[in-house]
């Protein structure tokens, strides 16, 4: 599809410690579900690295780059990547973020030795550039928005200013990473959520015109999404492939509106299954109104009338609409036919025929 520009963080730990932290519940006691457009492009495409209950995995270690003696830690807000990550992918030392503050730490400092680091890329030409240079136990450095760009680093440590033990690791590279969207920071979840609504509401013509070609609104990917005989690039191989191109859309546009957001987002439901059971659709923090918004009720026809996504309008099947094959009901409301709702508005329920679902999320065991 593209250069792999993104990694995916998940483990037993990250895991353990989403089941460890207070019970989540939703500000309203509504019942809530998911529908067609709110959520499905924000996490499709973003498999886990580790769905099968991560057998035969170790627990995870210190990303760390060390010599015989030497040895450092890389570690920037969401604290250290996990060894198994490192392990999955394979091809590099360690991991830094774009836009993110990340810490060099020497892991076992000695306060009688001087320790000196040099931090460098390489240019167009190949040619090795210094990026930044520093003295001490700890250095801290923020990186730029290149993705895919390799950086060496070099720490010495020196007693009465003679050279001791020098550590060099050439497979440093920066990516983009993904997260169980819990265990986001505030200040990341709210700033994608800031730029999908945009995306949501901003259609195609004019968030080109705003951020440029490559701009893809919701509508504009749901519509490609839908356009296909057998609809959504379902039943068949073709899912594993067509989602995560649908998912680097998706963040590419993100990062059109907000060039600034580094780290994006999955949904483990796994975790839901094992936390909530049967009662997700109205305990799911991911339903709350500063989140993905609430469902709708009877009396609205289940749209999304509060929150940040309140009255976002469905694509609709238009004779000039860039996608025409793609399906839509008898009011032109792109999607399954079968779902013949009239309503322009996103919406979502947690009945059937006036029945409430019972049903749970998958487990490890049932995926």
């Amino acid at each position: 599809v593209t250069k792999m520009t993104e990694i995916e963080m998940f483990g037993e730990e990250e895991r353990d410690s989403l089941l460890n932290q207070p019970k989540q519940t939703s500000g309203s006691k509504a019942a809530k579900i998911i529908g067609i457009f709110a959520l499905t492009v924000a996490v499709v495409g973003a498999v886990s690295l580790n769905v099968n209950k991560h057998n035969n995995i170790e627990e995870a270690a210190e990303l760390s780059v060390s010599s015989s003696s030497l040895s450092i830690t890389i570690t920037n807000e969401y604290g250290e990547l996990p060894q198994h990550t490192k392990r999955v992918y394979g091809f590099f030392d360690a991991v830094v973020e774009p836009h993110k503050m990340t810490t060099f730490t020497i892991t076992s400092p000695d306060s009688s030795y001087g320790y000196d680091w040099t931090l460098s890329s390489k240019s167009e030409d190949g040619e090795k550039v210094v990026i930044h240079e520093y003295s001490g136990p700890e250095m801290i450095y923020t990186f730029g928005a290149d993705t895919n760009k390799w950086f060496s680093l070099t720490v010495t440590s020196s007693i009465d200013g003679e050279p001791a033990e020098t550590l060099t690791s050439e497979k440093i590279v920066s990516k983009f990473v993904r997260r169980e969207i819990r265990t986001l920071t505030e200040k990341d979840r709210v700033k994608i959520l800031d730029a999908m609504e945009i995306m949501y509401r901003l259609d195609e013509e004019e968030g080109k015109a705003k951020y440029g070609n490559r701009y893809m609104s919701i509508g504009y990917i749901s519509g490609v999404h839908s356009a296909t005989r057998d609809y959504c690039f379902h039943w068949g191989d073709m899912f594993i492939t067509s989602h995560p191109a649908f998912q680097l859309w998706f963040e590419q546009s993100l990062r059109l509106v907000d060039p600034t957001i580094s780290t994006t987002f999955y949904w483990d439901f796994m975790y839901d299954s094992e936390t909530l059971g049967s009662d997700w659709p109205t305990e799911l923090v991911l339903f709350d109104d500063d989140w993905f918004g609430p469902m709708g009720s009877s009396d609205s026809m289940w749209e999304v009338n509060t929150g940040r996504f309140a009255n976002v309008k469905v694509p609709m099947h238009k004779p000039d609409a860039l996608f025409l094959d793609a399906k839509y009901n008898s009011y032109g409301v792109i999607g399954q036919p079968c779902d013949n709702s009239r309503s322009e508005i996103i919406q979502r329920s947690a009945d059937f025929c006036g029945l409430r679902t019972e049903m749970t999320f998958s487990n490890a065991d049932t995926l």
